[in-house]
């Protein structure tokens, strides 16, 4: 059941059927168009992929089943139609993803030749760190870590 409140969702069939049910009066819908269109329409896509390939895990599946469906599904999309190579973009092997590149300089420091580098607690391309959560990590420390990365130039 929608709740009163500000929205900012893609309706979907679910959502419509929900709409359906309520006071039209009720209900402030506008069309996806415009600059927000492709950004908007690529994250419910990216959202509805994440909850089923949560499912498909739940359900056993491997990550290389996961990487092959989303390589099927890149294909699918039939943009070597309009003479666009999908092949630079699919997921490459078992799935591994690149945590970091060194700058090669050590300066000399034998701490460093290993090339560790120090990587913040959390994702830096998923965080809840502007959300304040008790269980992350303060925004002060992680830019702190990133900062000053002696591996990184």
């Amino acid at each position: 059941m929608l709740k009163p409140g500000i929205y900012e969702q893609v309706i979907n069939q679910l959502i419509y059927d929900e709409i359906k049910s309520l006071d039209t009066a009720n209900v402030s819908k506008a069309e996806i168009g415009g600059e927000e269109a492709s950004g908007m329409l690529a994250s419910y896509l990216a959202e509805t992929i994440e909850k089923y390939l949560q499912l498909l895990r739940e359900k056993g599946a491997s990550i290389s089943e996961l990487i092959s469906l989303l390589n099927r599904s890149l294909e699918s999309l039939g943009l070597r139609k309009i003479g666009m190579d999908m092949n630079p973009f699919f997921i490459h092997g078992a799935g591994e993803k690149l945590l970091s590149v060194s700058g090669g300089v050590t300066g000399g420091d034998p701490m460093l030749e290993d090339h560790t580098v120090i990587r913040p607690e959390s994702s830096i391309s998923r965080s809840s760190l502007f959300t304040g959560s008790l269980g992350e990590p303060p925004l002060y420390s992680e830019l702190r870590r990133e900062r000053y990365n002696p591996a990184i130039p």
